[in-house]
């Protein structure tokens, strides 16, 4: 659904080899479709960088063009070329208007709260429904979209947790905002 509705990037706080092993494990097929694939090298990481350091994930380094040779991690993994930074052709597209970041970690997201979806860490395959709600939402928005100016006034004129609360079948309408232009959006995992 986020890959026929949405420019969608995976952005993980776990070693390159591990987000490659899980990409391929995972979503093999749908590698090629995202706009960028980012790992540890491109977190900001209080502590050392091979520890259990908390990390943050800012999303001007997007706005901004960043790049794995800006990272100072970038020679962690010298032979791992499969990630790369934002295009610089593209870095004026992407704006803090039009990106959320699906994260389960609210500190991960501290820098930019608007633009987070607080998603719970996922449990039990047979009893976790999250995704499957966090799809809904997002349905909600594409349906809706022309009434908001951008993908950020959604979350914040009617948030995730908004959502997430109302008692499950009960449908509850979006709340009606001034009419915007339409922009493109990226939703980060």
């Amino acid at each position: 659904f986020l890959l026929n509705n949405f420019a969608v990037m995976v952005w993980s706080s776990a070693q390159p080899s591990s987000v490659n092993n899980m990409l391929q494990a995972f979503m093999s097929e749908e590698q090629n479709q995202f706009v960028r694939v980012w790992d540890r090298r491109f977190c900001d990481i209080d502590g050392v960088y091979f520890s259990k350091a908390q990390t943050t994930k800012d999303l001007l380094k997007i706005t901004s063009g960043y790049s794995l040779a800006d990272s100072l991690y970038r020679s962690v993994c010298e032979n791992y070329d499969g990630y790369l930074g934002i295009a610089p052709e593209m870095k004026d597209h992407w704006t803090l208007e039009n990106i959320v970041l699906i994260d389960d970690s609210e500190t991960k997201a501290v820098r930019q709260k608007d633009n987070h979806v607080h998603a719970s860490t996922f449990e039990d395959l047979y009893h976790d429904d999250e995704l499957v709600e966090l799809q809904r939402y997002f349905e909600e928005y594409v349906a809706n979209k022309d009434k908001y100016p951008n993908l950020v006034d959604y979350l914040k004129e009617y948030p995730w947790s908004k959502f997430r609360g109302r008692e499950s079948g009960a449908s509850t309408p979006a709340p009606e905002p001034a009419q915007g232009s339409r922009r493109q959006h990226i939703i980060f995992s």
